[in-house]
């Protein structure tokens, strides 16, 4: 494959040849073929920016597929699996931002009088009340949120 550099030159070559020769259509056929040469360079200049774009699209839809496997609902709230077992898990998240919007919202703990946490998203205004103290993980949350079904 030639470089720009080394096509450049061939032109620059084949001009020269042209006006030595005095042949005015091969000289007029060369310009002719710079012109389409350009053109194709700007049409190669705006796939490259295409392709970025689409591959930059492609990095993002991978990476919210990665997350929304790794989230976690409660009933309540969404959790981002542990990376570690053993580890608490990450949240919590606002439901309704990521069920509508698929922003990814942490719930803000907002202590009542009695003690007893609320977590409130500044997002949307969406308050829930969480098992215990926030966060606990999602076995501890499932526990609460199915004692709150029952009652």
């Amino acid at each position: 494959m030639f470089s720009l550099e080394q096509i450049r030159n061939l032109w620059k070559g084949a001009v020269e040849l042209a006006e030595r020769a005095k042949n005015i259509e091969l000289k007029q056929k060369l310009l002719e073929l710079r012109e389409a040469g350009l053109e194709l360079g700007e049409e190669n200049l705006e796939k490259s920016r295409q392709i970025k774009a689409l591959e930059q699209r492609v990095d993002d839809l991978q990476s919210q597929l990665s997350l929304k496997a790794k989230l976690q609902f409660d009933g309540c709230a969404y959790w981002i699996q542990a990376q570690v077992e053993g580890q608490p898990a990450d949240g919590p998240y606002c439901q309704r931002c990521w069920d509508a919007d698929q922003k990814l919202i942490r719930l803000q703990s907002t202590p009542l009088p009695n003690g007893e946490p609320w977590w409130d998203c500044l997002e949307c205004g969406k308050s829930v009340q969480p098992p215990g103290t926030a966060p606990r993980g999602i076995a501890q949350s499932v526990a609460f949120s199915n004692q709150l079904r029952r009652h």
